[in-house]
């Protein structure tokens, strides 16, 4: 966690005051000042995005996962994947034009969570705003048929669509280790 304040307070007095004001099965072990950004200072994101492709969306799920009831070739979106992963411009993917759009996009890989859920888990250096939710979308809409498998897709017309939001999950931050 990376906080700022005005007050002059040791580690042991923030440690002390975090706890005093968190839930119990919170707690603080250690705090310690340090020259460290939680954001600029990441090497890495991996990113779920959950998808349920039943005819009904389950209501426990509605919060956490997009409800996309099309019959899905799973293995059309798995062979997708390879054409995304690796260095390269995803402009496409994105609704903001950026100063840098190269990514390096490590790994993508589906799991089927149940019959009729799907997670997308994918791993970059840095993503791009929305750039996952449309990761999401566009394989979606190539399991789906809606969507043509294209190497390189350039421009942002030939990706699928910006998933929505409540399906995408941070899962993990990695940084340099000294």
């Amino acid at each position: 966690m990376q906080f700022y304040t005005s007050k002059e307070l040791s580690p042991e007095q923030i440690q002390k005051v975090l706890n005093a004001l968190l839930p119990v099965d919170i707690r603080v072990i250690q705090a310690e000042y340090q020259n460290f950004h939680p954001t600029l200072d990441a090497t890495a994101k991996t990113y779920y995005y959950d998808l349920c492709t039943h005819a009904i969306q389950d209501p426990f799920q509605r919060h956490v996962s997009w409800h996309y009831p099309f019959q899905i070739n799973f293995a059309k979106m798995s062979e997708a994947t390879f054409e995304l992963i690796g260095s390269r411009d995803f402009s496409a993917f994105t609704t903001n034009q950026s100063k840098n759009p190269i990514c390096n996009l490590f790994k993508i890989e589906l799991f089927m969570l149940d019959r009729e859920r799907i997670r997308i888990a994918m791993t970059a250096d840095r993503f791009l705003y929305k750039m996952a939710r449309t990761i999401a979308g566009t394989l979606a809409n190539i399991g789906s048929g809606k969507l043509v498998l294209k190497t390189h897709k350039t421009c942002r017309s030939e990706t699928g669509v910006t998933a929505p939001a409540h399906g995408l999950t941070l899962a993990m931050v990695y940084y340099q280790t000294e």
